[in-house]
């Protein structure tokens, strides 16, 4: 992505990024804070485009006050939307990093479909901190909003306050951001090591977290596999029939198998064909299908050794 940047000296000016690019915003005490949000504001404004803040610690009355006084013109046409983590991120006072990637994927594809600017969506991750269920689960959004990337036709920063995030967050949260805005300049990050996969199984986890011991894990995945089997042939008929409520259903019921036996990676590529047939729209479906029917077979082939 590099070379489709403006570079001076190594360092771009933001209103030049490419959508799909993902930014750890590591904010340094409140000068450091205007002076980016100022950067950022402008560069929506001269795109034309949406502003989605999901802020966390910071007044909404005040930031709105503040942005208005950068860039009029955001605020003015109403393309400024300032929320809380509970309105976009959390669902019940949980953290579901599908759930939150859901929300964020609908209102990039939104404006996508009307034909409009890649909006900018700035994440305040001191949410993170709460110690909410599921909130230890934020380097897996991390990682989803990284592996998506242009897909999501968005301008993603997530925001890490360096007065209320521990250090050991502040230096986890740099492993999923290629770039880095500092002083108002987006810089690449030296020690970005590059997407991370996710693992076919996270079976530890789950064994912890169902009490299960070896062999009974393995009766569950056995289990696991059979009804992934039986739902793949039926979403393979699905597809072909062009039904986009049989996808849907299929794919959900899959999804949620997958995620309580710990098997990540048929999860995500169920929830891919899960927003196809949710959308009504099945262009793709094929090809998801077939990442889909791979994933199965890797966790067959793990589980066999």
């Amino acid at each position: 992505m590099t070379e489709k940047l403006s570079a001076q000296r190594n360092r771009y000016p933001l209103e030049h990024l490419p959508a799909g690019v993902h930014i750890c915003w590591q904010v340094d005490g409140d000068e450091d804070f205007h002076a980016s949000l100022a950067g950022i504001a402008q560069a929506v404004a001269s795109a034309g485009a949406a502003f989605l803040y999901i802020v966390d610690r910071r007044p909404l009355t005040a930031l709105r006050r503040q942005l208005h006084a950068i860039a009029p013109e955001v605020t003015a046409q109403g393309k400024a939307f300032l929320l809380e983590p509970p309105q976009i991120l959390l669902d019940n006072a949980r953290f579901d990093e599908q759930t939150a990637l859901a929300q964020l994927r609908r209102f990039t594809l939104s404006h996508r479909a009307g034909g409009l600017p890649a909006p900018w969506i700035v994440v305040e991750m001191s949410w993170a901190t709460w110690g909410l269920p599921g909130s230890d689960r934020w380097q897996a959004f991390e990682s989803l909003l990284d592996s998506a990337g242009q897909e999501l036709y968005g301008m993603f920063l997530c925001q890490y306050d360096r007065r209320h995030c521990p250090p050991d967050m502040l230096a986890e949260a740099l492993r999923f951001h290629p770039y880095i805005l500092f002083n108002g300049w987006v810089v690449p990050n030296q020690v970005y090591p590059g997407p991370i996969p996710s693992p076919i199984l996270e079976r530890e986890a789950v064994m912890v977290q169902m009490g299960l011991d070896g062999d009974s894990y393995q009766e569950y995945l056995r289990v696991f596999l059979e009804e992934a089997e039986s739902h793949a042939a039926r979403l393979s008929e699905a597809v072909q029939a062009g039904s986009a409520k049989q996808v849907d259903y299929h794919a959900h019921s899959l999804k949620g198998a997958a995620a309580t036996i710990g098997a990540v990676r048929v999860r995500d590529a169920a929830w891919e064909l899960e927003q196809m047939g949710k959308r009504g729209s099945l262009a793709g479906a094929p090809q998801a299908l077939e990442k889909l029917l791979q994933e199965i077979e890797s966790v067959r082939r793990i589980t066999a050794r």
